[in-house]
């Protein structure tokens, strides 16, 4: 037991920065999940001890061995490994090294594109160039899955994995099969990200969540009526991460910027309003946007 570490059963409280790098090694075909304290957190067990710790909200958690380890042989990482081809590189199928990155920068090969880290980035987010190429990878990957009647229903920087520039999707934990029963019963998503309005959910850099897709139409939402309108939710969603990408790569300086034209910058802009339509029913899928060739 040390200082930095706090042991609270079912989960390990990390008390100040640049202390748990070292508490954890690379594990092959599996991935350290490190997740920010919320109050609603469905993974933390012990909500009632952490509550107590003072500015909770601002710490991250390491759940046990039983919990942050992700199996590609549980069921639904076997369905996905028998519909995704060898070549799709940006869907997880399992056999993938992760190393952990903690949030003071220091970092080996792999990471979530959390918030944490963005600014640490420079290796990665070289240009607008880098991030047109994410956007196209991100979007390449959920086209499968939608084509494969699956909506992710969960994209945000901390389940899109970095490694060597190519970039996978991960976390199938709020995932829906079309007809989307289980997802319609019992609608959640990351405030923030997912398009409904969460009072203290926006971050820095990030506008405020004026989306209508669960506002009551005739005493209906939308998507209940039309279930393709869920396809829409990951649309909305990798437009927020595109947003917060573009907003801390704006705050930083990189002379190599002015080597790409200004029309790369244009195109994520363009893409990014597209999927951050406010109304669903205007709102493109990704499949569609990948149509328009702007790319």
């Amino acid at each position: 037991m040390t200082e930095n570490l706090l042991k609270t059963g079912s989960c390990s409280i990390i008390i100040g920065k640049n202390h748990y790098s070292g508490y954890f090694n690379y594990k092959l075909n599996k991935l350290l999940k490190v997740t920010k304290i919320l109050d609603n957190h469905n993974e933390l067990s012990n909500m009632e001890i952490i509550r107590k710790i003072p500015q909770a909200s601002q710490y991250f958690v390491i759940p046990d061995k039983e919990i942050f380890t992700i199996f590609p042989e549980s069921i639904f990482y076997k369905y996905l490994q028998n519909i995704t081809p060898s070549d799709c590189s940006n869907i997880f199928k399992g056999n993938l090294f992760c190393f952990y990155v903690d949030n003071a920068g220091t970092h080996d090969l792999l990471d979530s594109i959390n918030d944490m880290n963005l600014h640490n980035f420079s290796n990665t987010w070289t240009s607008y160039q880098s991030i047109l190429n994410f956007t196209q990878q991100i979007m390449r990957g959920l086209s499968f899955l939608h084509f494969n009647k699956i909506c992710h229903l969960d994209i945000k920087p901390e389940n899109i994995m970095i490694n060597n520039n190519n970039f996978k999707i991960i976390d199938f934990g709020f995932s829906s099969i079309e007809p989307f029963d289980d997802f319609i019963s019992t609608m959640k998503g990351t405030p923030g990200y997912f398009p409904k309005h969460f009072y203290d959910s926006v971050e820095p850099g990030m506008p405020a969540i004026k989306a209508n897709d669960l506002e009551y139409v005739n005493g209906k939402i939308p998507m209940t009526i039309d279930r393709k309108l869920v396809y829409k939710i990951d649309s909305y969603c990798l437009g927020r991460v595109i947003n917060l990408l573009m907003y801390h790569f704006q705050d930083i300086t990189y002379p190599s910027c002015l080597c790409f034209p200004n029309s790369t910058k244009k195109k994520i802009n363009k893409i990014k309003n597209l999927l951050l339509e406010n109304d669903v029913n205007k709102r493109l899928c990704v499949s569609d946007i990948l149509l328009l060739n702007l790319i």
